[in-house]
């Protein structure tokens, strides 16, 4: 990790859903850097604000979600007052995003092709062959035959749908890339080989990723830092080994001791209120 300042910073970010009758806050004080390079775990369990955060960085929330408080600062631009304009020239080019489903993630009736194309030429000047270029570099990156290029999203495996969609995320070559669930529905075999060419990429090209996921054990293995969250708030962060050695928070001991063990005794679980 570098010295220099951090690439991100959240400092108390505050996420409402303003609805009709009672207005929920999905996100309370937040706070925390990422820094070049480094791999920044979010964890917690469905419905903590996880991805609430991965929307509010983009600017993609959609009504009724608002920031109601704090700043998101990307290299010293503050994201949550900036104009649409300054947004769309940090979206994709700067901080990329990989959602939680790859099938949802890429357009069903257009070619992969295409859709690689159009992140190219939408954020960067260069003719139609330079794109295509581009994209066959990209799929090689990601072990996938450039002459797959040419097939719709339904024609591939969950695994190499979730490869396609770090493919573009890389095209622009970003210095941040949010990964939201990115092994979400995959069996373990693909799980193990979708982060593997996750971290060797990372290694690669410097890039700083913020991964979201409720999988402590995956986070465990490939963050350098973890911050759990429980009910909008953070409840506890630092070193990943030392969170996984050592968590002091009750609700970071319990996540850990939901997962199933074969050794484990069949014991009731215990629940938090």
């Amino acid at each position: 990790m570098d010295a220099e300042a951090p690439v991100l910073s959240l400092r108390n970010l505050c996420v409402d859903y303003i609805g009709a009758r009672d207005d929920v806050q999905a996100v309370r004080d937040v706070s925390f850097d990422i820094h070049r390079g480094e791999i920044f775990g979010l964890a917690g369990e469905s419905g903590c604000g996880k991805s609430t955060i991965a929307y509010a960085i983009t600017r993609v929330l959609r009504p009724p979600a608002l920031i109601t408080g704090g700043d998101i600062l990307f290299r010293g631009i503050e994201l949550t007052r900036a104009r649409t304009a300054e947004i769309d020239a940090i979206r994709w080019r700067r901080i990329a995003m990989v959602f939680q489903n790859a099938m949802t993630a890429l357009n069903p009736v257009t070619t992969i092709l295409a859709q690689f194309t159009d992140v190219i030429r939408t954020h960067r000047k260069c003719s139609r062959l330079e794109a295509d270029a581009r994209a066959i570099e990209l799929m090689q990156l990601v072990d996938i035959p450039p002459d797959r290029l040419r097939a719709y999203p339904h024609q591939f495996s969950g695994g190499m749908k979730q490869r396609i969609v770090i493919a573009m995320c890389l095209a622009l070559e970003p210095e941040l890339i949010i990964m939201d669930e990115p092994t979400t529905a995959l069996d373990v075999v693909v799980q193990r080989d979708i982060m593997n060419r996750i971290l060797g990429l990372q290694r690669r090209f410097g890039f700083a990723i913020l991964l979201i996921t409720h999988d402590l054990e995956l986070m465990a293995e490939f963050c350098d830092r973890i911050a759990v969250m429980r009910e909008g708030r953070i409840v506890e962060s630092g070193p990943a080994q030392r969170i996984h050695r050592a968590p002091a928070h009750e609700y970071t001991c319990m996540l850990w001791s939901s997962a199933p063990r074969l050794s484990a005794r069949n014991d009731a679980a215990e629940v938090l209120p």
